[in-house]
């Protein structure tokens, strides 16, 4: 008889068990988010899911890698299309208009409850970026960015230069890098990596909009102002470097970060978010500073890059999940590791409070130069960044009057303005199917 009792009770446990096991099974929710974050920003993320997963039994967040920002953007639309799209998408800055038109997505303040997110401790900067035209913020900031000079320590002193006092502005880079050739230190001063956002950048930089209509900020852009007197100005000077032998033109993205690594370059101008890679990677000292001016221009401020995350329409439990994921992925302390372990600079207040009390920037000062740079700058519809329609084909299309610059097929004036008519009918195209 006590045999048969145990026996009982084994099973009863077992069904109990499997009751509770099946039970919080059907509990948790599964999410999905689609990435762009590649090389040595795949690992932090894979570490901050895993933290999120353990820490959350309810949630588990699938994340993917899904391609480039714009491939990601693509493969997200065409599933939202098909009845299948993913939780959570992180794209880049110039997919804003889409996303803020798109009728797949739910701005992250309708899933926010009234007073659980402080709002003001995300810098002003990024907020006003991804806060639409009625006032909401309608994406998560996650990685921001944003450009800067990088340098060579070593090569400065070599060519009797201070490396404690790098270029601020065009005329200073230009007399700096004529002296860097001139005593045989480098046989090219600088070279831009992502020259068409460091173009779009230095109309900021000079307080300049790059589109109409408050560039997109007042009301929809229909046209884009880079072929007016402060771009052809901006571009000539780059291509008089270029001429000059100042300058060389490495490529569009990443590519030039090479020739400044290889010191065949004593500057290079690019985006913070490759910090970490080229300080752990370049055999020499590296300097970084602020994005030097244009001395004719007034003080604007740069703007970020990088990119936020959107949370796509699908049931309440779904959403609620994805939200809790986002928010909890921009928390202080997230905030701080994202930042160590990229470049890329915190998203908040708190973070950098944190980071100065550890004693991060006086051990690694390079890391200070974005947040100093984006927090001075001034407030304006040109340093908010510019908002317009199909953002990436306008960026490709000024890639290609660059490269026809460089490449000596076409002057300033004749690519920008053939850049700007191509680009006007691309804006239209667009803002007729909305």
């Amino acid at each position: 008889m006590k045999k048969i009792l145990s026996i009982v009770f084994v099973f009863t446990l077992i069904f109990s068990l499997m009751f509770v096991f099946n039970t919080a099974k059907a509990e948790e929710v599964e999410v999905t988010w689609w990435h762009a974050m590649s090389g040595g920003r795949l690992e932090p993320v894979k570490q901050l899911v895993e933290e999120f997963n353990q820490s959350h039994p309810d949630i588990t967040v699938n994340a993917t890698f899904t391609g480039s920002y714009q491939e990601t953007l693509n493969k997200a639309i065409t599933a939202a299309q098909a009845g299948n799209p993913p939780n959570i998408i992180q794209t880049y800055e110039v997919g804003t208009q889409m996303m803020w038109d798109s009728p797949y997505v739910v701005p992250i303040e309708d899933l926010a409850e009234p007073g659980e997110v402080d709002w003001g401790d995300y810098l002003s900067v990024v907020r006003r970026y991804y806060t639409n035209p009625e006032g909401k913020l309608v994406s998560m900031p996650f990685n921001s960015s944003t450009a800067i000079l990088y340098y060579n320590k070593d090569m400065f002193k070599e060519a009797g230069l201070d490396p404690l006092n790098p270029p601020s502005t065009y005329a200073e880079l230009e007399n700096m890098g004529r002296q860097l050739i001139d005593t045989e230190t480098v046989e090219k001063a600088i070279t831009f990596g992502w020259p068409t956002w460091v173009f779009e950048q230095t109309h900021y930089w000079t307080d300049n909009n790059y589109v109409n209509n408050g560039n997109g900020r007042e009301k929809r852009a229909t046209e884009v102002l880079f072929n007016q007197e402060p771009g052809m100005k901006i571009m000539q000077t780059w291509a008089d470097w270029e001429e000059n032998d100042i300058l060389i033109y490495g490529g569009r993205e990443y590519e030039p970060d090479a020739a400044f690594i290889s010191q065949n370059t004593a500057m290079l101008v690019q985006s913070t978010s490759h910090l970490k890679d080229v300080i752990e990677t370049a055999p020499f000292e590296v300097g970084t500073t602020f994005l030097p001016r244009p001395e004719w221009g007034n003080r604007g401020g740069t703007t970020i890059g990088g990119a936020s995350l959107y949370i796509f329409k699908d049931d309440q439990e779904k959403m609620d999940a994805a939200w809790k994921f986002v928010k909890w992925l921009s928390n202080t302390d997230n905030a701080v590791f994202w930042h160590k372990e990229t470049g890329y600079f915190p998203i908040r207040y708190s973070a950098l409070t944190k980071l100065m009390n550890q004693g991060w920037f006086s051990e690694h000062p390079s890391y200070l130069t974005a947040f100093i740079q984006v927090l001075t700058a001034k407030e304006s519809n040109a340093t908010s960044g510019a908002i317009v329609g199909r953002f990436p084909q306008i960026r490709d299309i000024v890639d290609g009057a660059v490269t026809s610059i460089f490449g000596g097929q076409a002057t300033v004036e004749e690519a920008l303005n053939n850049a700007a008519e191509e680009a006007n009918q691309v804006i239209e195209q667009y803002n007729e199917s909305q």
